[in-house]
């Protein structure tokens, strides 16, 4: 996995992801970033949680008389492992619209070290095994009182 913003290489401990207010247009500075991950990277559990959603998906589709992910229910909600290695758009499409949150949470735990909060994705992209995303972030701010 790399994570760069603003031309700095970052390491997971030093990125967070804004929790309240995600994808809001930002007033102060905000900073460019790249993330790139082979998607062998993802965590088990990101992966899990992504089954789960698949699967929840269709309970509901099938409950409610109606399909929210047309998309997903083409390819009869396939596994998340099946969507990346075959509908590549598909996977993109729940990482960018719903799983956006389990992704980098379990990417960058918590950490007293963070540097940069991720504030929105501009532009997602699964290209061949490997997942491109940028967007913008926002540089932490330390202020009397608080840690760092």
């Amino acid at each position: 996995m790399k994570f760069i913003c603003a031309g700095n290489s970052l390491p997971p401990y030093a990125v967070a992801c804004r929790e309240l207010g995600f994808g809001e247009t930002l007033k102060g500075v905000a900073n460019p970033y790249e993330l790139s991950l082979e998607v062998s990277e993802l965590s088990p559990d990101f992966v899990m949680l992504a089954d789960i959603f698949i699967a929840e998906c269709r309970c509901d589709d099938l409950a409610q008389g109606y399909v929210d992910i047309p998309e997903l229910a083409a390819l009869d909600y396939p596994s998340f492992d099946e969507l990346c290695q075959e509908h590549g758009p598909v996977a993109v499409l729940l990482i960018k619209d719903y799983l956006y949150f389990e992704l980098f949470f379990s990417l960058f735990p918590y950490s007293p070290q963070v540097k940069a909060v991720i504030n929105d994705i501009a532009s997602i992209s699964l290209q061949g095994s490997t997942l491109f995303i940028s967007g913008q972030t926002y540089p932490v701010r330390r202020g009397p009182g608080l840690p760092g």
